[in-house]
């Protein structure tokens, strides 16, 4: 939306007709490009006040937002010549009270020649001549706030320059800006509280089924025949399913509010290549894959090793849900700057176009064995993200109906 502005503003709006020195060696531009990349609102209040301070030459500069209830003006800052300062007196106006109150209620300028002679001016604080220009800050039809302006000595500036209309929509955009980030703040720190509360709820029920059904399924309760077999390996499968899912979701949730844990070490990344293979290779017999694993000699990385075993165990499920019944799937270890493992498969493949998301979370990738496979769309959002935790990175190469590649680095073992 800043973009669109700035976008739509002709370099007759941009440039600035003043006076001052100030005002001529610095652009309006470079002022809008500066105050859209601060995202606390009060470093981009202060901000803001100093240039209009510096470039007008004024007494001092004042910028108060529209509260919640949209009532009334509360006072943010106060810019003067002796540097910022706490509001004393009067720290709101009510719409309508006072000159910004005025301003902030007409939707338009006010402007007060002499202080002296105006019931407007209610915040004299001791002061016996000068004019006052409060403009309001409207961004999308709406007041967010004024910005008013004190001169020290009468009919200063009678209205806004075209310089300090822009001006004044710069702050009004960065204010509407920075309030839309603090929304979208609260909005996803609910979500991850909701999401957050649900799958521990959920985690340890699911836990205790699985495991009465494991029991089940051992024999505990009694010999099953064939049908009971049948629908109790059915129902472990989607209890395994939903377990998978609450876990990507905490894992998520982790990822987001970089609560990672890493206990980096010294390990050889052979064997927890050969026990992913090991955990998995039932799954793959049943489509009859065959896995292929060269041990080479130890390998030695720098990295945590469950979490690198969770990462591999992610790209080689993968593997195999999306490779086809007698397909072929090989792992490869290479030792460059980084330690680099590849992973490689026979399956449908990836697009170019699907490449550039497949990382994002919830992105699942649309072709012939996706409805089959299931999945929750985040497994390589979190595995990635593991990787960049540690040090490392994942990457991809694949050709459509010849196979894909994928790619983890890790970084070497100290010493």
């Amino acid at each position: 939306m800043l973009s669109a502005i700035k976008k739509n503003l002709t370099d007759s709006d941009w440039r600035i007709n003043s006076p001052s020195p100030d005002f001529q060696d610095n652009s309006l531009s470079e002022i809008f490009d500066e105050l859209i990349k601060i995202d606390d609102l009060e470093v981009v209040l202060e901000r803001g006040a100093e240039k209009v301070l510096r470039v007008l030459n004024a007494y001092s500069v004042s910028i108060a937002l529209m509260n919640e209830t949209k009532d009334a003006l509360d006072i943010k800052i106060i810019c003067s010549r002796c540097g910022k300062r706490e509001p004393r007196n009067i720290k709101s106006f009510k719409l309508g009270s006072g000159v910004a109150g005025l301003a902030a209620q007409k939707e338009q300028y006010v402007y007060v020649n002499d202080i002296t002679k105006s019931p407007l001016f209610i915040c004299k604080n001791g002061r016996e001549k000068g004019s006052i220009l409060a403009v309001p800050l409207i961004f999308n039809h709406e007041v967010v706030g004024v910005l008013s302006i004190s001169f020290d000595f009468p009919e200063s500036i009678a209205k806004p320059t075209p310089a300090l209309t822009v001006l004044a929509l710069i702050i009004a955009a960065t204010v509407a800006n920075s309030k839309l980030l603090d929304r979208e703040k609260e909005l996803a720190k609910l979500k991850s509280n909701l999401v957050a509360t649900a799958t521990h709820e959920l985690r340890t029920p699911l836990t205790a089924v699985r495991g009465y059904l494991s029991m089940l399924k051992d024999g505990d309760a009694g010999i099953l025949n064939s049908k009971q077999y049948l629908y109790l390996n059915k129902a472990l499968s989607s209890t395994d399913r939903l377990v998978s899912l609450v876990e990507d979701l905490l894992s998520t949730l982790r990822i987001d509010e970089k609560k990672v844990v890493i206990n980096t070490t010294n390990f050889d990344l052979s064997k927890v290549i050969e026990n992913v293979i090991d955990n998995l290779r039932s799954k793959a017999d049943q489509k009859k894959i065959h896995i292929n694993y060269r041990k080479k000699a130890k390998i030695f990385v720098n990295a945590d090793s469950n979490i690198t075993y969770h990462i591999l165990q992610n790209l080689l499920d993968n593997a195999i849900k999306y490779t086809p019944d007698r397909g072929r799937i090989s792992f490869e270890v290479s030792k460059k700057s980084k330690i680099i493992v590849s992973l490689t498969d026979t399956g449908c493949g990836i697009s170019t176009k699907d490449q550039k998301i497949i990382f994002d979370r919830f992105s699942r990738v649309a072709n012939k064995l996706s409805t089959k496979a299931g999945g929750t769309g985040l497994g390589l959002f979190i595995a990635k993200n593991l990787a960049e935790t540690q040090g490392g990175n994942i990457w991809v190469e694949s050709i459509p109906d010849q196979g894909s590649t994928f790619y983890l680095s890790l970084p070497l073992a100290s010493n």
